[in-house]
């Protein structure tokens, strides 16, 4: 259950050049014969001095090199030091031509180290709210960035945040943070305010193995998550989410799981179970959303209609 310390999240300083400026050759005295200003070239002239063999070629333009791929120490850093800077400036051009510095080859691991980071610990609540800002920067278009940009920050936003769960699973990263699901449930509904990603993202946000080989900690991530989405935003709960989740947890969990969300009172047993397995043996939606109004209150079937009905066609 233990795992390895992070590295140290700081960024070395570039240090500044204390070399000396290159000696300037010495004037040429007036009144002198122009080849006896040139060493060496007798009474070559100065034309063909120029031309000869000590006369150094001009520098070829280099083109710029390709950002290189960087290690995790070092994506640390860089995490470190762009969320401190972002969190005191909000300089959003800044912040927008470090990930252009970046390359597209390390946006994935930027996302995955800050993610990692933030909920890494309890006490960094404010770089999680900062971190939500970030990424809504990092996909927000201009009218200079191409449609295919934007895809592609896209994916690197979920395959960095699926890299993170990777290394919070590996690590078992609960065993020394104990409030680790609170603090990425947090992350994430600000994620899911600010439309960073939509809820539906939940059901691929663990892989499959996770809810075997892991069940009371997925149990734990789910409970947690309709904790928060109960305070922030009651008609995001209801039935209409986790019916993938409720698939991919053992079948012999799923009862345990559905008994701890009716006892903290974040989901009706009987709705629930009913439209899992409505949905299981594809009912017709009339017939689902008909038996919902006859168990639901009026005044709830208005207030979730439009998620209910969703969820229940789809």
């Amino acid at each position: 259950g233990s795992r390895s310390s992070s590295p140290p999240l700081n960024t070395p300083l570039s240090p500044s050049s204390d070399r000396a400026s290159p000696p300037v050759s010495p004037a040429t005295p007036s009144g002198l014969p122009v080849d006896a200003s040139v060493p060496g070239k007798g009474k070559q002239g100065s034309s063909k001095g120029q031309k000869g063999k000590d006369a150094k070629p001009k520098a070829k333009a280099q083109a710029p090199t390709a950002p290189k791929e960087l290690s995790n120490e070092q994506m640390d850093g860089k995490v470190s030091w762009l969320i401190g800077e972002f969190a005191e400036t909000q300089n959003t051009s800044e912040f927008v031509e470090c990930l252009a510095d970046l390359g597209n080859i390390n946006h994935p691991s930027f996302v995955a180290r800050a993610v990692y980071r933030v909920v890494e610990s309890h006490k960094l609540s404010n770089e999680r709210a900062v971190l939500a800002c970030m990424l809504e920067v990092f996909l927000q278009p201009s009218e200079e960035t191409e449609r295919s940009v934007m895809k592609q920050r896209q994916l690197s936003l979920h395959k960095g945040i699926h890299l993170a769960i990777r290394d919070i699973s590996e690590y078992e990263l609960w065993v020394d943070s104990p409030l680790l699901w609170h603090d990425l449930c947090e992350l994430l509904l600000a994620l899911f305010t600010k439309g960073i990603v939509e809820l539906g993202f939940l059901n691929t946000l663990f892989p499959a193995e996770f809810y075997n080989q892991y069940h009371d900690q997925a149990q734990n991530f789910i409970l947690e998550l309709f904790s928060q989405l109960k305070a922030k935003e009651a008609e995001w709960r209801c039935c209409t989410a986790f019916y993938r989740v409720l698939a991919l947890m053992p079948a012999k969990h799923v009862p345990e799981l559905i008994q701890a969300l009716r006892a903290k009172d974040l989901i009706d047993t009987d709705v629930t179970l009913y439209v899992y397995s409505a949905l299981k043996t594809q009912q017709p939606g009339e017939e689902i959303l008909r038996w919902l109004q006859s168990r639901v209150s009026p005044e709830v079937v208005q207030r979730h209609r439009k998620v209910v009905c969703q969820k229940v066609v789809a």
